[in-house]
C-alpha cells in the first residue's frame, strides 16, 4: 500500500500574499495626512477671502478717481470754451453764487451735472452715480499780479454719491469726509479783442 501525502500550500506561497497585502496598504495616504492637508488648503483660502474685500474698496476707489478726473478735465474744458463773461457772470446780480463763486454757465447758485457709472452725463438725477460741479472765483489772488480782474479760477469737483447723499459745502467748495470727491482747477483769463 502506498500512501501519498497531498500539500495544499507551501509557507512560501503564503508570505508572498502577505508580503503583497501589506505593500499595498502602505503605498497610500493615510487619513491624518488628508486631513492635515485640507487644514492648510483651508487656512489658505480664508486668508484670500479675507483679503477679497480690500481688494475691491482699492479697486473701487481707483475707479472713482479715474473717472473723476476724467469728468472733471470734462468741465474744466467746457468752462474754459466758455465765453469769459458768462463765465464769470459779469453784468448780473449775484455772480458770486451760493458758495463764493459763480458755477459755469452764469450767475447764481451752482450748475450740477450728473453722470453714469461709466462717466457719461445724463439729465436723470436718480440714476445718477457722480455729480460733478464747477466753482468759479473771479479776479483769484495771483502772486506778483496786479491787475487780476481779467482772470478766474475754476475748479471743478466731482462726488461719487452712493445714496444720494448732500455734500458739505466749506469754504466755497465741496469738503465732505464722508464722500469721495475729486478736485481739479485751472486759471483761464479774457481774451484780448
Amino acid at each position: 500500500m502506498e500512501t501519498f501525502i497531498l500539500i495544499v500550500g507551501s509557507k512560501r506561497g503564503r508570505s508572498r500574499r502577505s508580503h503583497r497585502s501589506r505593500r499595498a496598504c502602505v503605498s497610500g495616504f493615510s487619513l491624518i495626512e488628508i486631513t492635515l492637508a485640507l487644514g492648510i488648503i483651508a487656512f489658505g483660502f480664508v486668508t484670500v477671502f479675507g483679503l477679497l474685500p480690500t481688494g475691491l474698496n482699492t479697486f473701487r476707489r481707483a475707479m472713482d478717481i479715474s473717472i473723476g478726473g476724467q469728468i472733471a478735465q470734462e468741465l474744466l474744458n467746457d468752462a474754459q470754451q466758455t465765453d469769459f463773461d458768462k463765465l464769470v457772470g459779469s453784468g448780473t446780480s449775484g455772480s458770486t453764487g451760493s458758495a463764493g463763486g459763480s458755477a459755469a454757465g452764469g450767475a447764481g447758485s451752482p450748475v450740477y451735472h450728473y453722470y453714469d457709472e461709466q462717466g457719461n452725463e445724463i439729465t436723470d438725477k436718480t440714476k445718477s452715480v457722480y455729480q460733478g460741479v464747477l466753482w468759479v472765483r473771479s479776479s483769484p489772488a495771483i502772486p506778483g499780479a496786479t491787475d487780476t480782474s481779467q482772470s478766474a479760477a475754476i475748479i471743478a469737483q466731482v462726488a461719487h454719491l452712493p445714496g444720494f447723499l448732500t455734500v458739505a459745502v466749506k469754504g466755497g467748495v465741496w469738503d465732505d469726509p464722508r464722500v469721495s470727491i475729486t478736485t481739479c482747477t485751472a486759471m483761464v483769463a479774457r481774451q484780448a479783442q
